[in-house]
């Protein structure tokens, strides 16, 4: 007796992901290849005195033009100065480490060296811009390197000027003739590759010539964890250091080659890409993104997991540091959703001069959605599961009459109707049909092409007299007949009006 299985699960050939282990097996290659430079400890300038680094810092190449610039860059850096001599360590960069200042992403850094000014009597209006100034040469000196993540989650609007400035003229004075020589579009794009390759001396130390593969691969991969958006700004500055000839000659023509652009982020990477400083928060967003993977696709994840820890989180830490609760005072709630409404970018006006515009967030609603809908899954999960989410269940702070869409998509049909508007003038124009050479309808000399066979109309049938034509098929060619003008009447119509027509007589 012959027995016959059904259903056999069938091994996967071996050959199926042979592609993809290829390609990790060939990152691996490239990195081990060009790795980046390590993460020094001691050089030169960060052993120095705190006299022997203000005297440099405050000497040519590191003084501006400007006095007003020149003065407040020395306050800032006397000042730092004072505030990392505080610190333990026998060097500016192992105190710039014990301070703490890379815990504080962005600008927040800057409330460390404040306070310790306030408790001395030594703080003033201008301290923020002083230090800053300070921070600057600090780093285009060499005094101290930050690290990458700390550094991509700062503004750098004159890292670049000032690292050309201090410390690599013709580096960058060859960047600059790059671009020069490029499309007048990809302006933009040279400014962001030289604030890439600024930041990667500030980090690693040297030139722009001693920049490696491996250190804009190690760029690229912090800037996948740290930023959100990236597109083809975040690997054109590798493009341009190697067409400077400073990378070998066997380097990949393409920063993706090693791998950066292939898979998704995970959840705890999507998250971790804002720096929440409460770790409870932290893993409960992790947690409810991960409940909600099954029901989502990545670019859903995606959105959520950039409302909760970045514009969520993230904000309500800043504006109530220390904060560890979902349970938020009604001043943190009001000021949050205040920031919400509006989103601030940097822009450069006629001047020249860099200025922070305010303009209204479109989908404001949407991300107090996504937040409301954070709250109330948490509070309904708590009844299935009180010991994993009860802890969290706390009020939503965002009302039901805050989430009110009709006004915005009554907002929305008007930004539509308005463009819609402003094309008008130019349908016309849209609506000319070619009549010159060109046209594939012309033979080439003016005269209309004739149809081929394939293409030409059928021949008409017979009809007896009185008999209607026969209505176009769903398979038959050519555009439909236009309607008769306005005030005739369609004989189709008056039939249909009339009721059904008689059968008309056969032929013959």
């Amino acid at each position: 007796m012959t027995t016959t299985a059904k259903h056999t699960a069938r091994k996967p050939l071996a050959v199926a992901n042979a592609t993809e282990a290829q390609a990790r097996a060939r990152n691996t290659q490239l990195r081990e290849r060009f790795p980046p430079r390590p993460a020094q400890q001691q050089w030169p300038h960060t052993a120095q005195t705190s006299e022997e680094t203000l005297r440099r810092l405050t000497s040519p190449p590191f003084l501006p033009e400007i006095k007003a610039t020149r003065a407040g860059r020395r306050r800032g850096v006397a000042k730092l100065l004072r505030w990392l001599s505080s610190q333990p360590g026998n060097t500016w960069q192992e105190r710039w480490l014990a301070g703490g200042a890379e815990d504080r992403p962005g600008a927040t850094w800057v409330e460390l060296p404040l306070e310790w000014l306030r408790e001395r009597g030594e703080s003033a209006s201008y301290d923020p811009e002083d230090l800053s100034s300070g921070l600057l040469m600090l780093i285009c000196g060499d005094v101290i390197r930050p690290g990458l993540p700390w550094m991509l989650t700062r503004r750098h609007r004159h890292l670049a000027t000032a690292m050309e400035q201090t410390r690599d003229p013709d580096g960058f004075a060859r960047l600059r003739r790059l671009a020069d020589a490029g499309p007048a579009g990809s302006a933009l794009d040279a400014r962001i590759a030289a604030s890439r390759a600024a930041t990667l001396l500030a980090c690693k130390g040297g030139l722009v010539t001693d920049i490696t593969v491996g250190d804009c691969v190690e760029l690229a991969d912090t800037q996948r964890l740290v930023h959100v958006r990236g597109g083809q700004k975040k690997v054109d500055f590798y493009l341009r250091l190697r067409a400077l000839g400073i990378f070998p000659e066997d380097a990949p023509h393409t920063i993706r080659a090693f791998g950066l652009a292939a898979g998704q982020l995970s959840i705890e990477e999507l998250v971790d890409r804002y720096p929440l400083r409460c770790r409870p928060i932290r893993d409960l967003i992790v947690d409810y993104l991960r409940e909600r993977q099954p029901s989502l696709d990545f670019a859903s994840i995606d959105a959520v997991s950039r409302t909760l820890a970045g514009l969520f989180w993230a904000r309500i830490e800043d504006l109530s540091p220390g904060i560890d609760t979902l349970r938020l005072p009604p001043e943190t709630t009001r000021a949050w959703k205040e920031d919400l409404s509006t989103k601030k970018r940097i822009t450069t006006n006629a001047a020249g001069e860099q200025i922070e515009i305010s303009s209204p967030r479109i989908n404001a609603k949407d991300e107090l959605l996504r937040v409301r809908a954070f709250y109330l899954d948490i509070a309904q999960w708590a009844v299935d599961d009180p010991g994993r989410w009860a802890p969290w269940a706390v009020p939503c702070p965002i009302s039901d009459a805050e989430i009110g869409r009709a006004k915005e998509l009554k907002h929305r049909k008007a930004r539509m109707d308005q463009r819609t508007r402003e094309r008008l003038p130019v349908l016309p124009v849209l609506d000319e049909r070619p009549t010159n050479a060109a046209s594939p309808r012309s033979d080439g000399c003016g005269r209309p092409r004739a149809p081929s066979p394939e293409n030409r109309s059928p021949a008409p049938t017979a009809r007896c007299a009185g008999q209607s034509p026969p209505r176009p098929s769903a398979g038959m060619s050519g555009p439909r007949k236009r309607p008769p003008a306005s005030g005739a009447i369609c004989p189709m119509r008056m039939r249909r009006r009339s009721g059904p027509s008689r059968p008309s007589k056969s032929c013959g």
